[in-house]
């Protein structure tokens, strides 16, 4: 297909099956009205939504032209004991998900909105579960240059770091997998960035040491979409990669959990090596109670080994 023949393709909402198409705009007033609750609740609690249901509001002419499968939050990390409290109270419920310490900077909550249907958010307070990439803005720099998200009563990333963040979470999350979805995101993204956000987008790569990561997905998306680049944006993707830049790992290819882990540990001090690995083997007790469904401490050890075993092999298998 034509890149001009892919735009439209992705414009008029022919991407998603016509149920779908059809489930999702009777949805968007349900999580509208779910998220708007969660501003009241938060009012005094800063909090950015962002990635899917952001860009849905901000780039798409509808709001079902976006699908999602969730609504992503960014929380200060020092304050999501509270939120998830007030989650709570909110009537969601928390996920099993083995988090630890080190593992994932994410816990996802659901609520049912209507009968059978539900709402998931996923609430982040790093970008991303890589550790070389989970700093790559912290919340207070993406918080100060926010944005309104008014429909929701809310803030979002501005337009820079958004492409900043969709760029590198392509690469950080999905493994570089060709999906279009994200590089509709970005195509969209990159058609409104003025010559100055451009700019600024190269300094933050250049900072930030994701420029190969930028680069192509910037070009993916221009090979895609036949994406019109600005002039700043067309000399960046004419510069070489630099040489070293550790990040560019991650362009290669779906890697195994243990290549992963391996990645994880470089970046990782000495003090956080052996903790890491502990809470991948060894998960909190909570979790394994709720993911295998016994209840007595006495079958942990049991549950423990089961899961040791049955892992083995599957952490030097490539992800499909």
């Amino acid at each position: 297909m034509e890149p001009t023949q892919m735009r439209e393709f992705y414009k008029t909402g022919a991407h998603q099956p016509r149920h779908e198409t059809a489930a999702a705009a009777l949805l968007s007033g349900a999580n509208n009205h779910a998220l708007l609750e969660l501003a009241e609740a938060m009012e005094d609690i800063p909090y950015l939504i962002y990635k899917g249901t952001a860009l849905a509001h901000l780039y798409y002419a509808e709001l079902f032209l976006r699908p999602r499968a969730d609504t992503d939050l960014w929380i200060h990390e020092q304050g999501k004991e509270e939120f998830f409290r007030r989650l709570e109270a909110l009537g969601y419920l928390s996920e099993n998900q083995n988090i630890g310490t080190l593992l994932s900077y994410q816990a996802a909550f659901r609520k049912e909105i209507l009968p059978r249907i539900y709402l998931t958010l996923d609430v982040h307070w790093r970008l991303f579960n890589v550790q070389e990439l989970s700093g790559l803005l912290s919340f207070e720099e993406a918080l100060a240059e926010s944005v309104e998200l008014s429909p929701l009563k809310a803030r979002t990333l501005c337009l820079t770091h958004a492409l900043l963040v969709s760029l590198v979470h392509r690469v950080a999350h999905r493994q570089n997998r060709m999906d279009l979805l994200p590089l509709h995101d970005i195509h969209l993204m990159l058609e409104q960035l003025s010559e100055d956000e451009a700019t600024k987008l190269v300094v933050l790569a250049h900072e930030k040491k994701v420029i190969a990561l930028c680069q192509h997905g910037i070009e993916l998306s221009r090979a895609s979409f036949g994406t019109e680049l600005c002039v700043p944006l067309e000399k960046f993707l004419s510069q070489q990669e630099k040489a070293g830049e550790s990040s560019s790992l991650y362009l290669y290819g779906r890697k195994s959990p243990a290549a992963l882990w391996l990645a994880d540990l470089r970046f990782l001090p000495w003090s956080k090596k052996l903790r890491y690995l502990w809470e991948h083997a060894f998960p909190a007790p909570l979790y394994m109670r709720r993911k295998y469904g016994f209840r007595s401490h006495a079958f942990l050890p049991y549950f423990y080994f089961f899961r040791l075993v049955r892992g083995a092999g599957k952490i030097w298998k490539r992800a499909g």
